[in-house]
């Protein structure tokens, strides 16, 4: 759907779409991605969404059934992707290099500590 809205006001309805209490009732997966610039400088893309595993028999190359019934385990899996992404995007001429590998990822390290705590404190 296209829309003629700023992207602020935009960016506030989707959150808001998203973060309305529903009743799980039918999902199967639940998958939701934010990006955020971090410093001016980096990109710093978060996905929070449900897995599953199953125990399988044989070759992993030949398709096999996965029933719900058979789930061996299923959590919360948090990615993380923290790049200098947006400074390439936004200075001409910025390259990347070995300086600045460090940073990013410390920094992509702390993104995902800060959710997984925010998702922590939500449970007690």
């Amino acid at each position: 759907l296209s829309t003629d809205a700023d992207e602020k006001t935009l960016l506030n309805y989707i959150l808001k779409l998203l973060s309305a209490s529903r009743e799980a009732t039918g999902f199967y997966d639940i998958h939701q991605k934010i990006t955020t610039i971090n410093s001016g400088n980096f990109f710093s893309n978060i996905t929070i969404r449900n897995y599953r595993t199953w125990q399988t028999i044989g070759s992993q190359q030949i398709l096999q059934p996965l029933p719900h019934e058979k789930v061996v385990e299923q959590g919360i899996e948090i990615l993380g992707d923290f790049n200098d992404r947006y400074k390439f995007n936004e200075e001409k001429g910025y390259f990347s290099d070995q300086n600045i590998m460090r940073e990013i990822i410390n920094r992509g390290f702390e993104e995902v500590c800060r959710v997984i705590k925010s998702i922590e404190e939500s449970q007690r």
